[in-house]
Formats: structure tokens, sequence, C-alpha cells
């Protein structure tokens, strides 16, 4: 959350939490306006579900990482008819608990990074448990990109 909260605070976003998550997301980040000059519609907003872990994300070969997302989870990111975009947000966390933030008089930094996908429209699953989500550098949630998120959604565009 407060990884998100930051990303949100540089782009002048708001969030909303919810008090029980069930409807398959933990957070609605908004924006008040029009996130760039070339808007079809204002005040977008997107729904989050978060996740942190280093237990159940991998590093693979190729650069990318997979986390192991539960199924009912999935199940809800893969409606396609939802009345706000759905987002996945993943926080890879540092397996040492004493690296996740240092502190400092000047700073304060999150270790790792956290990754994004929209799943809406993926195929439905038959795995009982988990399913692997893949991430690559691309999928990287930095601030920019979190505005371009919200301006695809200003402008109707699929994520």
């Amino acid at each position: 959350m407060a990884y998100v909260r930051a990303l949100c605070a540089v782009n002048g976003y708001s969030i909303g939490s919810v008090e029980h998550d069930n409807d398959g997301y933990d957070i609605t980040i908004n924006c008040s306006g029009c996130p760039t000059d070339n808007c079809k519609k204002h005040s977008p907003s997107i729904q989050v579900q978060l996740k942190s872990s280093y237990a159940k994300i991998h590093s693979n070969n190729d650069g990318t990482i997979s986390y192991a997302l539960e199924v009912d989870n999935y199940r809800s990111l893969i409606d396609e008819n939802r009345f706000k975009p759905l987002i996945l947000i993943v926080l890879q966390m540092h397996e040492d608990v004493n690296q996740w933030i240092e502190q400092t008089t000047d700073y304060l930094k999150i270790t790792k990074c956290a990754y994004w996908k929209c799943l809406a429209g993926q195929a439905p699953t038959d795995n009982q448990e988990t399913i692997s989500i893949h991430f690559s550098a691309a999928d990287l949630l930095t601030a920019e990109t979190l505005k371009d998120i919200m301006i695809k959604v200003a402008n109707e565009q699929p994520l």
C-alpha cells in the first residue's frame, strides 16, 4: 500500500479503500480532473487488487518474474464486465525483512519494485489453487506508467 500511495502522491491521485474485499479489489485509485490535456472523459478511476510477496514470486531466466496468484483472485481479475477497470499490482519484496525499507534523514527507500497487469478477458483456468502470472520489465509500475494507465482509462482505451 505504501508503494502505491507514493506513486499516487507523485501524480496527485487519491486512494479509496474498501472495508471488505467482496468484489475482487482492495483499493480504488482516482484521478481528479484529467491526467492530460486530451481526455475523452474526466476523473478516471481504477480498481486494484494488491499483492506482495517474496515466496510466491519466481525470477525466470529470461528476466521475467512469475507470481503464483490464487485462482479465486484470478477469476475476479479476468472479468470483462466491470464498470471500472480492475488491475493486479504485485510488489516483489526482498526475502530479508530487514531490507524491505531503508530510512535516513534524507529519504525513505522501499526496496524491490511492483508490477502491474490487467487480466480482463484472459481465458478461464482449470487450476484449483494458483495460476502463474508472468510479468516483464514492461509491466514495471512507476509513477509514469500509473499516469499512462489513467490516460488510457480516461480515453476509454483497453489496458
